[in-house]
């Protein structure tokens, strides 16, 4: 039962939209804290995800056949996660606002088939985030508001299939991005409230193939914009509560029609 699991069945999340196909809709707002950002995270489409509505009727030998299942903001711990071992079917993972911490990563590393992860509003620190780097089967993941630091970035530079990366209100700088440097097929990257220049941007020129960047409230200014308008396949920038200009921010709209950009 859900109580195998460790999970408070009061607290069980509850069913969420998506908006997207990729499953990545954002609202413009960015939320102040707390697991509320779940909600606003959405990993696959509302139709291939398995929402837990009902706890007590899920058996853990049931949950071990499933390919996403989703534990966002309940009481799960890392003892509990060890009783999902057995999902060799595993593809999707939402852990957001609980109270696991690196000490899951091993049992991570048991899902042969994990693609997406969502360890946003954890504890997870650098030391377990540099061993996720062995997880090769990742394309998709979110540690927002983590520990994560510019240590950490070292394991994200070694998920060599990601696509999609979320590190929102991390304390990564520029140096931090260089460790991801290589990740070609990086198509949509969340900066928002990270402490990244327009110098560090310079580091994401190999990523022409980048479609959606947010760069919400970093402290980025005019002299980027001579690197994004080189982004050419965007189809969305965020450049909001940034120190850029109107002027400057319109003629890059001129440069970028294709692409969608916030200010």
């Amino acid at each position: 039962t859900a109580h195998q699991l460790g999970v408070d069945v009061g607290r069980v999340a509850k069913p969420i939209q998506t908006e997207t196909a990729s499953g990545l809709a954002m609202p413009d707002g960015m939320p102040e804290k707390g697991p509320a950002l779940w909600n606003a995270i959405k990993p696959m489409p509302a139709e291939e995800m398995i929402r837990v509505q009902d706890a007590e009727d899920m058996l853990v030998e049931e949950i071990s056949q499933e390919e996403e299942f989703v534990l966002n903001d309940t009481d799960i711990t890392d003892q509990a996660i060890r009783n999902l071992t057995e999902c060799k079917r595993l593809r999707g993972l939402g852990l957001s606002g609980t109270n696991i911490t690196d000490k899951c990563v091993d049992v991570f590393k048991s899902f042969p088939k994990l693609q997406s992860l969502i360890l946003s509003f954890t504890a997870i620190s650098d030391s377990g985030i540099k061993a996720l780097g062995e997880i090769g089967s990742l394309t998709r993941l979110w540690l927002d508001y983590t520990a994560l630091s510019n240590e950490g970035m070292y394991g994200v530079g070694m998920l060599t299939e990601l696509t999609h990366l979320s590190i929102r209100r991390t304390a990564i700088t520029d140096h931090g991005l260089q460790h991801i440097a290589d990740l070609q097929k990086l198509s949509t990257l969340y900066l928002d409230d990270c402490s990244i220049s327009d110098d560090g941007l310079k580091t994401l020129m190999l990523h022409g193939q980048l479609k959606e960047l947010r760069l919400c409230n970093t402290p980025v200014t005019d002299k980027v914009l001579d690197v994004l308008e080189n982004y050419k396949e965007l189809n969305l920038l965020d450049l909001s509560l940034t120190k850029t200009s109107p002027e400057e921010v319109a003629n890059l709209r001129a440069k970028l029609p294709q692409t969608t950009v916030y200010r």
